[in-house]
């Protein structure tokens, strides 16, 4: 029996072997990968680096099919040879020689969980470490291909640009930061379609943060965390459209923005650690941190609006003003009377008095006085900040004074003013800032919340709860997809002994029976798995067509593959 376990294992290794070089071969070579990465405007250099990660992710994704042809061929030329009819006439039991194939669908099951939960995951993060480390230069060949960089709805355009040298940089700049140096800049930011503010400078400064972590305020490390970027413009001309103003400075600050990457991280390829952390807290998973962050910046809407329609409202104690304190502004507004918005509750305001205070390019405060017969407040992402800001709209026959007005100050008369941005109010950050995750996702707590925001709070933890199902449901379809190898793998075998499968056409043939069934149950056991009133099911369905197909190789084997 050892010299026929060596004999069929050398004759399976090898069949094993050739048919996974030429699958990997196939799926990394003949799958218009290259064209994938250079239409991303990855480089050259990247793209052998990816092609040299990718290798060991073919390999993973090829063995159940390499090892499922290997033990059908080899048994079904041994058929067709009449060695197992000779071993039968020498006594031997041939079900004996099964052992071979089941050794090795075990330790291809063996490397196919493995490589599931920690190399693809290693190889697939190094992937989306090159394209993080990439995206100074993607940046920069838009810029030279004068297509313009987008953030949101701002977009930066350049005469010329090029990549500060590690020479160029201080003694003590942070690896972590890369430099772009821009000539000719410009600017546009738009909403809806219409442009509120453009700007030039000759010369500007885009800044990339490449650091997977950062640690918030409070102390807080945030981890895998996407590249940010700020722009530094000197000596900049900026036009405010809706104003109708120019101001110069001598520096401003954009950003900083978070940007996308052209190769994007995914939960369902991270490793089994991470994905179990992500079954017990979906809200940590790098789609959900989005989510909730995003519903956050509502919700702080939300609470500034409540906040301001408190202090307008003597019957709740305010003062009937708002006052409004930045870094080199104070604004008040004092309206008549106020009205509740019906799109996310914001003021609408009727007969309003604003006295604005701003500081000139010397320092000196500057003073306005405006009134309008209406206006508008809302809560809005503007250009030079990373959190929303109010912005007061006033709309009508506006009239904007000096304030306190100047021997031969006339009114000037606008249709439409826009103020400047204020900082939100800081009881609505505070009451923000103490609200957690786990209080937004948790359905029991009321959160005082209107109509639409919670609707869109039941779709947050909707999400949540899907997530969690499909993290749960992508452990159990890796576990099932390697076990389901060991029978996939010893049906072929015996298929191949009992039909004589010798040939490579009938050996592929009868090679895609088991394949399929397998394929078949853990996709639609994977889709059920996904939804989480179907989770359970699912799970079911993954393992149950296992265990079917190992009934199946049972049954076939003792009916048809005689001893």
């Amino acid at each position: 029996m050892k010299t026929l376990h060596l004999y069929l294992g050398r004759e399976l290794l090898k069949a094993f072997a050739l048919t996974t070089i030429a699958l990997t071969l196939l799926v990394t070579m003949g799958g218009g990968v290259a064209n994938l990465f250079r239409s991303q405007g990855i480089d050259a250099l990247r793209v052998v680096k990816i092609f040299i990660l990718l290798v060991p992710v073919a390999v993973s994704l090829v063995l159940p099919i390499a090892a499922l042809f290997s033990a059908t061929i080899t048994f079904g030329r041994a058929a067709a040879d009449n060695e197992i009819n000779a071993c039968r006439a020498a006594g031997i039991n041939v079900h004996r020689l099964l052992l071979t194939p089941l050794l090795l669908s075990i330790a291809v099951a063996g490397l196919m969980y493995y490589s599931w939960n920690y190399v693809i995951p290693r190889m697939s993060g190094k992937i989306y470490d090159y394209s993080r480390d990439d995206i100074a230069t993607l940046l920069l060949g838009q810029l030279r291909r004068n297509r313009g960089v987008e953030f949101g709805n701002r977009v930066l355009y350049a005469d010329a640009a090029r990549e500060l040298l590690p020479s160029e940089l201080p003694p003590d700049a942070p690896p972590d930061l890369k430099y772009i140096q821009l000539h000719g800049a410009a600017f546009l930011e738009t909403e809806s379609g219409r442009p509120l503010r453009l700007g030039t400078t000759e010369a500007a400064q885009i800044e990339f943060d490449l650091a997977t972590e950062r640690v918030g305020p409070d102390g807080t490390v945030h981890a895998g965390l996407a590249p940010r970027v700020t722009v530094r413009l000197m000596n900049v001309r900026t036009f405010d459209v809706t104003r109708s103003q120019l101001f110069e400075e001598a520096r401003q600050d954009l950003g900083p923005y978070e940007i996308p990457l052209p190769l994007s991280k995914k939960t369902q390829f991270e490793n089994l650690p991470r994905l179990r952390r992500y079954a017990n807290a979906p809200e940590t998973s790098p789609e959900m941190r989005d989510k909730v962050a995003g519903f956050r910046k509502k919700l702080l809407r939300t609470y500034a609006y409540q906040s301001m329609l408190e202090s307008l409202d003597p019957g709740q104690g305010g003062s009937g003003k708002l006052n409004f304190n930045g870094p080199g502004l104070k604004l008040q507004i004092q309206p008549e009377q106020f009205a509740v918005g019906d799109d996310e509750g914001q003021p609408l305001l009727k007969n309003v008095v604003a006295i604005e205070e701003t500081l000139d390019g010397n320092g000196h405060p500057v003073r306005r006085r405006l009134t309008a017969p209406s206006g508008v407040i809302r809560v809005r992402e503007v250009l030079d900040r990373t959190e929303p800001a109010v912005q007061v709209e006033l709309t009508g026959n506006v009239e904007i004074r000096g304030d306190p007005p100047g021997p031969v100050d006339s009114a000037i008369k606008k249709a439409q003013e826009r103020l400047p941005a204020a900082p939100c109010p800081p009881d609505a950050v505070t009451r923000l800032k103490h609200l957690t995750d786990l209080d937004i996702l948790d359905p029991r707590r009321d959160l005082h919340l209107n109509s639409k925001l919670s609707n869109a709070r039941e779709e947050l933890i909707r999400m949540r709860d899907e997530t969690q199902a499909k993290v749960s449901s992508n452990i159990e379809f890796r576990a099932s997809y390697a076990a389901g190898t060991i029978a996939v793998v010893m049906l072929g075998a015996i298929l191949g002994a009992v039909l004589r499968g010798g040939q490579v056409l009938t050996a592929f043939g009868i090679s895609c029976v088991p394949s399929l069934s397998v394929a078949v149950g853990t996709i639609v056991g994977r889709n059920f798995g996904d939804q989480p009133a179907t989770h359970e099911l699912g799970v079911g369905i993954m393992w149950g067509s296992n265990a079917l197909l190992a009934l199946a190789a049972v049954w076939i084997c003792m009916k048809f593959f005689k001893r």
